[in-house]
């Protein structure tokens, strides 16, 4: 660890001016790049403590440390402001050091369409002006909520614009009940508006106020001797009914929880979010952090929050935590300026889909503002009624958020739950994640036996050529490192050597840029000083040299790639060949290919890596040809120059959707001429324009 009087001049200096500030530090290392992002009430204090030799610090600060060449600060008004901009920068530069949110998945929500007579659909990345519910865990249970909605409520499906005709066929939804045609002028707005808001009630969990709303309209229809209609409401209502009984009720208390469970072993973490909607349990979710030894429970659950409700759509009324959390009266304060920004239309209010079946949503009440900043503790009391008082001994029926860590009673039972749930995920994934890990090193000594390697070959690339008909030849260059994908050893490459398709030439032109440029950076490298080495490497993108080369292909693209090996001077690297025909191991010299049993791990490792090599180059290859089909056809319509042929890709999404637009749709685009829309209607034989030309 750093010393203070072992530091450039430069930082010494540094340190001596921090100010006594709130605010936000950046650690960088010897690259400029941030790996440690903290906040701090005091930034004199905190970042000159990091440099004390009679600092403790665990060995992951030590590490740190180490790798600090320089340190930047923002400093903010209060500790509050320096908690929101630290988890904006977390998230910005994805710090090495700092404990990370590991999930990137992109969650499905179910989304109602801003324009008359509104849909249900199913997005990924809403945008802040959408209205939508979620997000869910399964795209399972997206597709069922759906199916379950469209079987009770009648709304359309079709993507007819309704804002200006309405005087189109019924299709078979209307004959069959589940759709009132607007389409034909059968059903007016209001009338649909009220299926809506019954669907938006659903979906919230307030099933029980659609059911008194169906009730009355039922006796309303009674009583009009409307029979037919009473007994398709009477029938709907049997059906909400069946959905309500399969929700867990958790709680006689209409009050909306989210409820934290967690576990951590070793450098993971894993948090369990149950959520609870107006009593019910609705779903349940699961997140992975990376932690280090010296991150305790209250620094990874104040993590979590910052990361997770940093992109909510909705916080609930209470937080319940498995434990004591760092600041929580600072990220209470926090929670409910997200919550009031909700609230004043900067996010819509959302409903967080079930994990667990698809009917099972919760409702969310963005109801309240945040009060002032309290201190906030364990539950102290905990009656069987669900009334409870908390640190500050004031009844909580605000409209505020809660952070609790309950002792006793149903909430601690359910925090229980939570912590068991997590566990069992946690322990499954480390299981999982250890004997993946088992297999690929099985898998790599029986390549080291097979191949004569004179140790395990830790980084394999594989290589895959693409193309269709010769048209866009391209290239695929992977990398596994200890049998698990390096995406920053990914590399994709155009073939310019020659015309036409000769996937032998294109293997050759290939692994000998490949190495080429390899051999020029590893020159590069040695000639610097050692101690600019560390730096200048990230910028290396080629000077690292696998220990085994894998050729997607047989016996002739293995050969293309020894011969460029051998041109580059650099033959002692291993290559073999994998034919897709047979799975057969083509070895380099030998006539026979060698066949491993389907259960070989050395063979499994070699399928998965060939086969994520041809995944890469066929992407990049598609991508190129759509491009170029796109430019080829729109560029022979007259009026179309690049910029209109941009304006029209980034309207349609694709040259696909520009094709399946109709004459209207492209009148419509901002900036597009009549004419223009005409012209390419009648090229592309679009809906209304007419047959393409000859």
């Amino acid at each position: 660890m750093k010393a203070p009087d072992q530091l450039p001049e430069t930082l010494q200096e540094k340190l001596k001016h921090i100010p006594n500030r709130p605010g936000v530090y950046l650690m960088k290392n010897e690259a400029g790049e941030v790996i440690y992002v903290g906040k701090a009430v005091s930034l004199r204090q905190r970042v000159r403590s990091y440099f004390q030799k009679s600092r403790d610090a665990g060995a992951k600060v030590a590490a740190m440390v180490n790798h600090v060449a320089d340190f930047d600060y923002i400093v903010t008004a209060s500790e509050l402001e320096a908690l929101i901009l630290e988890c904006n920068l977390i998230k910005e530069h994805e710090p090495w050091y700092n404990i990370r949110l590991k999930d990137d998945k992109s969650y499905p929500y179910i989304m109602l369409s801003n324009e008359p007579f509104p849909r249900l659909s199913v997005v990924r990345r809403p945008k802040a002006e959408d209205r939508v519910f979620g997000p869910y865990t399964d795209v399972k249970a997206v597709r069922g909520t759906l199916d379950l909605l469209r079987k009770l409520f009648p709304l359309r499906t079709c993507t007819l614009d309704l804002s200006k005709n309405r005087q189109h066929r019924p299709c078979l939804l209307y004959h069959i009940g589940r759709c009132g045609a607007p389409c034909a002028g059968l059903q007016d707005e209001a009338d649909y508006q009220e299926t809506v808001d019954q669907v938006v009630l659903f979906l919230q969990g307030r099933q029980s106020e659609i059911i008194s709303m169906l009730r009355a309209r039922m006796t309303k229809a009674a009583a009009a001797l409307e029979f037919e209609k009473a007994a398709r409401l009477r029938d709907q209502i049997a059906a909400i009914e069946k959905v309500i009984e399969r929700q867990k009720i958790v709680s006689e208390a209409k009050v909306d929880q989210d409820v934290l469970g967690l576990a951590v072993a070793a450098d993971l973490a894993c948090m369990q979010v149950l959520m609870v909607r107006s009593g019910k349990m609705v779903g349940n979710d699961h997140f992975f952090l990376d932690v280090g030894e010296e991150d305790d429970q209250g620094r990874i659950i104040a993590a979590f929050i910052q990361q997770y409700y940093a992109e909510a759509r909705m916080i609930p009324k209470e937080i319940l935590l498995p434990g004591e959390v760092e600041s929580p009266a600072v990220l209470e304060k926090w929670l409910g300026r997200i919550k009031a920004g909700l609230e004043q239309g900067a996010r819509p209010p959302a409903v967080v889909g079930a994990a667990q079946g698809g009917a099972d949503v919760g409702e969310v009440k963005d109801e309240g503002d945040m009060g002032a900043e309290r201190d906030v503790g364990a539950e102290s009391d905990v009656g069987d009624e669900g009334e409870e008082s908390g640190a500050t001994g004031k009844r909580r029926d605000g409209r505020r958020v809660y952070l609790l860590v309950p002792k006793r009673g149903y909430k601690r039972q359910l925090v229980e739950m939570a912590i068991e749930n997590a566990r069992l995920v946690l322990k499954e994934r480390v299981e999982r994640e250890n004997l993946r890990r088992s297999r690929n090193q099985a898998g790599l000594v029986e390549l080291q036996e097979l191949l004569g390697l004179p140790a395990p070959p830790a980084v394999i690339e594989a290589y895959d050529i693409s193309n269709f008909q010769g048209d866009e030849v391209v290239a695929s260059m992977v990398t596994m490192v200890d049998g698990e994908p390096d995406s920053s050893g990914y590399r994709r490459f155009r073939i310019r050597g020659f015309a036409g398709q000769d996937d032998f030439a294109a293997m050759k032109e290939v692994v000998r840029r490949r190495f080429t440029r390899g051999l020029k950076e590893q020159a590069e490298l040695a000639a610097l000083p050692e101690e600019e080495r560390t730096a200048a490497l990230p910028n290396m993108r080629f000077a690292r040299f696998p220990d085994l080369i894998l050729i997607d292909g047989g016996k002739g693209q293995l050969n293309s790639a020894l011969e460029a090996l051998a041109e580059v001077g650099r033959p002692d690297i291993a290559a073999v060949g994998l034919a897709k025909r047979l799975e057969e191991v083509v070895l380099p010299g030998q006539d026979e290919t060698l066949r491993l049993p389907g259960n070989s791990q050395a063979l499994q490792l070699l399928m998965r890596i060939r086969d994520e090599a041809h995944r890469f180059a066929v992407t990049y290859h598609r991508q190129l040809r759509a491009k170029k089909t796109a430019a080829s056809v729109l560029d022979e319509i007259e009026g179309i120059g690049p910029k209109r042929k941009r304006l029209l890709l980034k309207h349609f999404g694709s040259l696909r959707a520009v094709r399946a637009a109709t004459l209207e749709e492209l009148k419509a685009v901002p900036g597009l001429p009549a004419e223009v829309a005409e012209r390419i209607a009648k090229q592309l034989g679009n809906k209304e324009g007419g047959s393409p030309s000859p």
